[in-house]
């Protein structure tokens, strides 16, 4: 009855986060290409190195965010609102100093940083303005994000997707405003800092509303508190590490041995990948205060059942996905940006195996957490970013930056077997069961890839507009569907159980 339970609340926030995300990738979607050509190679680049080095300023946080979920899941499970008080009031106090020290390092280095990146002298006024207003929006997005971190340890994804939805639209209203203005970058990045100002204070306003005990505060500063989560976020720190290498090095290793323009080319690729992996958070990130939840009952059986199923649920979601993002990726990147990207097709199907395994991980990596075993995802994260610096390193100078995308791809490929093999002793889970389990669905999500891939006939998509090219997809699409479908039917790869569930939760939404 407990994990009857405890699946109805994944599966109702996984509804919630499918609608607030696929709202988000859908303007992103259409927006996008608005900005690139608007901005123009150049200064979408350089927007995109920015948003990469104040990234790289999570390598210094000691991952304090990511203790957040656990903690607040947990003390919220049994009612101690006091510890909760000292861990959000530790983490404000944290980033608070943290954001500070960083801004500070900004100011003081940013002209031999410009150099050091071979900024062109042209750009350096706006590189300025943007590494310094985007490392002050960095400061007050980890201060304000304590509160968010709480809505999602509570798993109150509803609340979370109502916050992105209401703030979509007035954030693509004034992005369109500032540039037509002609504002660029300065335009854009005001437009963010106040969109999350708005956001802000939402998740203030829902956090008093929930837990109005929740008062963070000096007073509820505590030393003991504060070594507790420092510790653990340090464990986390590795991963949140290699996390951060393998998303912006590329990157900067395109802009070092190649140019800033081409940053725009491999961003779009990376981009369309990226939203696969932004409709499997949709599942994966309910995964981690859920799992917390079922650890805080301190039965390890119930997180070894939640992160086989899971695991399973991941790959039956996630391979159809990448699959046909994979054959797939030319005619969707004309769709979406038009020509002149072509180039991004071939990077595409790179980049989507090693996000799919990322995807499939992403119940391993809850499980990890919440059985407090961070040091596995620290010790996959050494491998992960050992291998990806060496072969981005050797790989771009051979191959471009489609060599970035093999570096990645390889990269996350090792760390995530590495990462299911020590969990799974770790659980002591049947040698291979794992692997059996998932193994049907990625099967069939490449004989429907193969199906669906008899569209393309003689490349006749590549001249085609972009409303028959909708078509065109949506035609490729169906039949993809229809072939991964049948497949599940005829081979029989859902258990009767996980039907039942299906079927008894569509029930409940349609009676309801």
């Amino acid at each position: 009855m407990f994990m009857s339970k405890m699946f109805d609340k994944i599966a109702r926030n996984s509804l919630f986060n499918f609608l607030g995300t696929v709202w988000g990738a859908a303007i992103s979607f259409f927006l996008t290409p608005y900005v690139v050509h608007r901005l123009g190679n150049q200064h979408y680049g350089l927007l995109a190195l920015v948003g990469t080095i104040v990234g790289y300023a999570g390598l210094f946080d000691l991952s304090m965010d990511g203790t957040f979920a656990k903690h607040f899941s947990e003390y919220n499970a049994k009612g101690d609102y006091a510890s909760l008080n000292k861990v959000i009031s530790c983490g404000m106090a944290f980033y608070a100093v943290f954001a500070a020290f960083f801004i500070g390092f900004v100011v003081f280095t940013i002209d031999p940083l410009l150099g050091f990146l071979n900024i062109p002298p042209a750009l350096h006024d706006e590189a300025r303005f943007a590494l310094i207003f985007g490392s002050c929006m960095f400061g007050f997005n980890s201060v304000g994000g304590t509160f968010e971190g709480l809505v999602y340890g509570l798993q109150r994804m509803d609340l979370i997707s109502k916050v992105n939805m209401g703030t979509t639209l007035p954030n693509v209203a004034a992005t369109v405003f500032v540039l037509t203005k002609g504002w660029g970058i300065r335009g854009l990045l005001w437009v963010r800092g106040l969109t999350r100002a708005v956001t802000f204070a939402a998740y203030r306003r829902f956090c008093r509303v929930l837990l109005p005990e929740i008062k963070p505060s000096l007073k509820h500063l505590d030393r003991e508190m504060f070594g507790r989560l420092i510790r653990f976020g340090m464990k986390l720190h590795i991963g949140h590490i290699a996390s951060t290498i393998t998303a912006e090095t590329d990157k900067l290793f395109i802009t070092m041995f190649l140019s800033v323009g081409l940053v725009t080319d491999f961003q779009v690729g990376n981009a369309l990948v990226t939203y696969g992996l932004t409709v499997a958070s949709m599942v994966g990130v309910t995964l981690l205060p859920a799992f917390s939840e079922l650890a805080a009952h301190g039965d390890h059986k119930l997180v070894t059942e939640a992160y086989l199923k899971g695991s399973r649920f991941m790959c039956a979601f996630t391979a159809p996905i990448y699959a046909f993002i994979a054959v797939s990726g030319g005619q969707l990147v004309r769709l979406w940006m038009g020509s002149g990207f072509e180039d991004a097709s071939f990077l595409i199907k790179v980049l989507a195996i090693g996000s799919f395994t990322e995807a499939a991980t992403m119940a391993g990596y809850s499980a990890s957490i919440a059985i407090s075993r961070p040091g596995i995802l620290a010790k996959r994260a050494v491998v992960v970013a050992i291998v990806n610096i060496a072969l981005n390193f050797a790989l771009i100078k051979s191959f471009g930056f489609v060599g970035a995308g093999l570096g990645t791809t390889i990269a996350l490929a090792s760390g995530n077997l590495y990462l299911h093999a020590s969990l799974g002793r770790e659980l002591e889970i049947e040698p291979g069961l794992l692997r059996r389990s998932v193994t049907p669905f990625i099967l069939l999500a490449l004989v429907s890839a193969a199906a669906a891939s008899f569209f393309d006939h003689a490349g006749a998509w590549a001249s085609m507009n972009r409303l028959p090219l909708a078509g065109f997809i949506a035609a490729k699409g169906i039949l993809f569907c229809a072939v991964y479908g049948l497949g599940t039917a005829v081979f029989g790869v859902f258990t009767p159980e996980e039907i039942g569930f299906v079927k008894e939760k569509l029930r409940a939404r349609f009676s309801a």
